[in-house]
C-alpha cells in the first residue's frame, strides 16, 4: 500500500474516531519488502510517520524487533495475535512474552476459518512459546504484573483480558467484560 494512501486512511479514522486495524509484520518477505522500498521495518515507517497510536492494532506483529515492541508500548499501539492462524499458515510466533513485558495489550483474533476459539487461541500464545522456547509458563514468567480490579493477575486472567477486554477495547466496543449490567448478561435489556 502506497505510504500517502496508509496516511490519508489513519488521518480519516483519525478525525472520525474509527480505529484502525492492519496486518503488520505477518512474514519476513513482507518486512524485507517494506525495507527495500521505505528503508524502514514496517514497524518504523509508522511511528516515524506518526500513524502509530492508541486507535492502532497490528495484526500479527510476529516479526518484529525489540525498537518496534517499544514503540507499541510508547504510542498505546496494541497487537492482535492469531495463533491458529499463525500456526496454520507457518507465519511464526507472536513474541506476546516480549510485548508483555512491555505492558503492549494483547487481543486475539482469526482471518482464517479453520478454526474459530477465543479460549484456544488464549491458549495457543503461551503453548507456541513453550514450542519455540523450550520452557514452560513462559508467559507467566515473562509477563509484568497488572493489577485489574485491585487483583494481581495471573496467567489465566492475563490470556482471558486477552480474550474478551482486551479484543473489546481494539474494535472500540463497550463490552468485554462479564458483569451486571453489561453485554453479556442476558438480563440486560436492549431497546
Amino acid at each position: 500500500m502506497p505510504l500517502d494512501y496508509l496516511q490519508k486512511v489513519i488521518a480519516h479514522a483519525n478525525q472520525t474516531n474509527l480505529k484502525v486495524h492492519m496486518h503488520l509484520a505477518e512474514q519476513p518477505a513482507e518486512v524485507s519488502a517494506c525495507v527495500e522500498e521505505y528503508g524502514r521495518t514496517p514497524v518504523a515507517l509508522l511511528q516515524t510517520e506518526g500513524l502509530l497510536s492508541e486507535s492502532f492494532t497490528a495484526v500479527h506483529a510476529i516479526h518484529v524487533t525489540p525498537k518496534a515492541i517499544a514503540s507499541f508500548a510508547r504510542t498505546g499501539a496494541m497487537v492482535c495475535a492469531c495463533p491458529t492462524t499463525e500456526r496454520n499458515l507457518g507465519d511464526g510466533v507472536v513474541p506476546a512474552d516480549e510485548y508483555f513485558k512491555h505492558d503492549v495489550p494483547i487481543c486475539l483474533g482469526t482471518d482464517s476459518h479453520a478454526q474459530i476459539d477465543l479460549l484456544e487461541d488464549a491458549r495457543e500464545l503461551e503453548y507456541h512459546l513453550r514450542l519455540q522456547k523450550l520452557e514452560r509458563a513462559v508467559l507467566e514468567r515473562g509477563s509484568s504484573p497488572t493489577v485489574r480490579e485491585g487483583v494481581s493477575s495471573s496467567l489465566a486472567v492475563l490470556l482471558f483480558d486477552c480474550a474478551t477486554r482486551n479484543g473489546a477495547r481494539s474494535i472500540g466496543a463497550p463490552g468485554g467484560t462479564l458483569e451486571p449490567g453489561k453485554a453479556a448478561d442476558h438480563r440486560r435489556r436492549f431497546d
